[in-house]
């Protein structure tokens, strides 16, 4: 029962991310940024960090900014999310952002995520903007999401009023995000064949010792 048990721990992918709700990416760590000072449209890319309004019209906007001149924001809010991955495809380590939302009573406005890879939701929840620090900035908040295992590739976001939701079941949103900021490098998972190595290695030393 010992090596069955370890046998499945270790063929099984540790999932793990910490959500932030302070900016922990220092600056001269950063690895892309994406301020969304490009033209208007349903898809950004800056510094390959690539945001895509699902479901929506509209992207970005003037009217509520953390920095520079424009900020990613669905003008009258809709019923759709906000995508973001890496536009060459490689894998998030850290990834954080201003947030913000159309609504002029935030006391129970939520930010809604979904942390992907390879297509499997690894992670998943809700923060109430009231529970969130003030960062200076307006009300704007800061929202990251780290990876403590397996890197991961694709963000889904949205901003609810009334309830937590998840940000793909097409309620209504109105999520506004700025200087969206990336750190760290993609590790390459060890192949399976060293784990299974070990493995042995172990099932050895339990029926010597029994």
């Amino acid at each position: 029962m010992k090596i069955i048990l370890l046998a499945l721990l270790a063929l099984t992918p540790l999932w793990a991310v910490t959500v932030y709700t302070s900016d922990f990416i220092p600056t001269l760590q950063r690895t892309h940024f994406n301020g969304f000072e490009g033209t208007s449209g349903i898809t950004q890319i800056t510094d390959l960090i690539k945001v895509v309004g699902v479901n929506v019209d509209d992207s970005i906007s003037s009217w509520l900014v953390a920095e520079g001149s424009n900020s990613w924001y669905h003008n009258g809010g809709d019923y759709g999310y906000t995508a973001i991955t890496m536009s060459d495809n490689s894998d998030f380590v850290n990834i954080g952002m201003y947030v913000y939302n159309g609504w002029s009573d935030m006391t129970s406005v939520y930010y809604n995520y979904q942390v992907r890879n390879n297509g499997v939701v690894i992670a998943s929840g809700s923060v109430l903007v009231s529970s969130m620090p003030s960062i200076g900035i307006g009300n704007f908040r800061y929202l990251g999401f780290a990876a403590e295992s397996t890197p991961f590739d694709q963000i889904y976001l949205s901003a609810t009023n009334g309830s937590a939701q998840s940000p793909v079941n097409g309620s209504y949103q109105a999520l506004c995000i700025d200087g969206v900021e990336t750190s760290g490098t993609p590790t390459v998972p060890e192949p399976a064949t060293f784990v299974l190595f070990g493995l042995a290695l172990v099932n050895m030393i339990w029926i010597r010792r029994n």
